[in-house]
């Protein structure tokens, strides 16, 4: 079993992953820059290189980049997928969850629980169903190249004289029912979620940093799994509210995680590959040499000929 981790710089995380794996007798963990990283096809065949490394030999990926790299990342996990190599996001992941509004028809369509939320592409979209929801909300403006504009709004009136407040046109609209109680920050590792809960402090959510472990019920687990199967993550970041969820992201903050839970959460991330690796056919793949290999076997055999 072997595993390449790739991310735009190597830290102190990273490093303590990579000891993870080999503690649990992965042959190759080695972290890869993804600035490092082309897609080369000849012929028939199509792979992965990062400097000597062809990555069409590694069993599995660790892939943690930031959303905006998803016109990368997704033609990258098109061609995992079709290699059979496991990774902790799976084909159509980037996207998805770039996509808050995706994202959130998505929780609705595969059942998690979730808060009501009301998504259009007009003012007039929400306006019609304005009278339907449970205030406080967060209403959310999108606009492609700019950051999403977020308001908590009190009431229906309020929210009718924003809508009727926008003049520029925007590309999507969402408004959410909003619950004010503390934010549990889930990290979801395959079955396991380890969770941190976030206080509600005077209308903010306090630091992540400061959050403290807590154990959830059965159906918060459960929940929180499904969030991240539903948003085509294998591991991830699932934030629930009062039993709600509110949004998935397919990175974990591993630095805070590790200084709440200890080298215990590498270790675990480390055995859940291990246990996929090793427990479905799929994901067993049938090791095919290189074109490095190649390259130096026939170059050995000129070499020698020639002696």
């Amino acid at each position: 079993m072997d595993i390449a981790i790739i991310a735009t710089k190597k830290t102190k995380s990273i490093s303590r992953i990579i000891g993870a794996f080999k503690k649990q007798g992965f042959s190759r963990a080695e972290f890869v820059n993804v600035k490092k990283l082309m897609l080369l096809s000849k012929g028939s065949k199509t792979f992965f290189q990062a400097g000597n490394l062809d990555l069409s030999t590694f069993d599995s990926v660790l892939l943690l980049l930031e959303l905006s790299l998803a016109g990368f990342g997704e033609p990258f996990l098109e061609e995992l997928e079709r290699q059979k190599i496991f990774c902790n996001i799976r084909l159509g992941g980037m996207y998805l969850n770039d996509n808050e509004m995706l994202q959130q028809i998505q929780f609705t369509t595969e059942g998690c629980k979730t808060t009501k939320t009301i998504c259009s592409f007009t003012n007039a979209g929400i306006k019609n169903h304005a009278a339907e929801l449970h205030y406080p909300v967060i209403f959310k403006s999108f606009k492609v190249d700019k950051k999403a504009q977020t308001i908590v709004i009190g009431n229906k009136a309020s929210l009718v004289s924003i809508l009727n407040s926008i003049t520029i046109e925007m590309d999507g609209a969402m408004v959410k029912e909003f619950v004010e109680k503390d934010l549990i920050e889930c990290a979801v590792v395959g079955e396991k979620v380890f969770a941190l809960k976030r206080k509600l402090i005077n209308h903010s959510i306090a630091p992540l940093a400061k959050a403290a472990p807590l154990s959830l019920s059965p159906e918060q687990e459960r929940q929180a799994v499904m969030a991240a199967r539903a948003c085509k993550c294998n591991i991830a970041t699932v934030k629930m509210v009062n039993g709600f969820i509110i949004r998935v992201f397919p990175k974990i903050d591993y630095h805070i995680f590790y200084q709440k839970f200890g080298l215990t959460f590498f270790d675990e991330i480390a055995l859940y590959y291990k246990t996929v690796l090793e427990g479905k056919p799929e994901h067993q793949k049938i090791k095919q040499k290189s074109i490095f290999d190649f390259l130096k076997e026939n170059i050995e055999r000129l070499f020698y000929a020639k002696q």
